[in-house]
This record gives C-alpha cells, structure tokens and sequence, in this order.
C-alpha cells in the first residue's frame, strides 16, 4: 500500500485525472496482488499437500485471480483440484469473524483488545 501511495503522490494532477494513467495503475497493483497470493497458495499446496483448493472471501470474487489460480494449480500442482467458490458465496469474511467474535462473548469469554497481539506473518 505505500508504494502504491507514494506512485500516486508523485503523478501530476493531470496524470491523475487521466483514465489511462488510473487503468495502467489499477491493472498494475491488481497483477502484484495475484502474484503473491497465487505464490503463497501454490507454496502453502507443496508443503501440504491438499487435494483440493478453494478461494473464498470478498477476493474470491475477481475474475482475473480465479482465472490465474486456476491455471497455476493446472500447471504447478498436478492431482490438485481448483473448486469454485459457489455464485453468491464470494463475500467478505467479516460477517463469519463477527459471528465468531459474538459466539464467543455470548460464553463469557472476553479479552481486553488492548491485550491482544495480532501475528500477520504466521503461516497457514
């Protein structure tokens, strides 16, 4: 996100009210996204060995990831099946992690969020 930041800030005014100039960025960040989550799902498959995969959540939803996932598992992953996300199933998991979040108050269990140390780097 700060690269893509510091791209913006530096374009021109007019470059960026140019649809052109939006489209190529866009497109760009995009393809960068695809690539990593395409190289972490292919590596998280060979360390695994799943017999399947599936992409869920809001990101499930773009066409150009499924399209790109589906031919790296074809090309990468032999006896790995790509699954489709059902239609109408592409949605954001913020509605599940609530759920949860309030499964687990409606037991009692609460924890002080000022206690709580978030670890993005763990693997799957």
């Amino acid at each position: 996100k700060t690269a893509v930041r510091l791209v913006w800030e530096g374009l021109t005014d007019k470059q960026r009210k140019d649809p052109k100039v939006i489209s190529d960025l866009s497109a760009s960040i995009q393809q960068a996204i695809v690539d990593v989550l395409i190289a972490k799902t292919v590596a998280a498959a060979l360390k695994y060995k799943p017999k399947a995969i599936i992409v869920v959540g809001g990101v499930s939803a773009n066409v150009h990831l499924q399209a790109s996932l589906k031919t790296a598992v074809k090309d990468q992953l032999k006896g790995v099946t790509m699954l489709d996300a059902a239609t109408g199933l592409h949605t954001d998991n913020a509605a599940m992690i609530a759920a949860a979040g309030a499964w687990r108050l409606k037991k009692g269990k609460k924890t002080d969020w000022k206690k709580l140390d978030a670890e993005p780097e763990l693997d799957i």
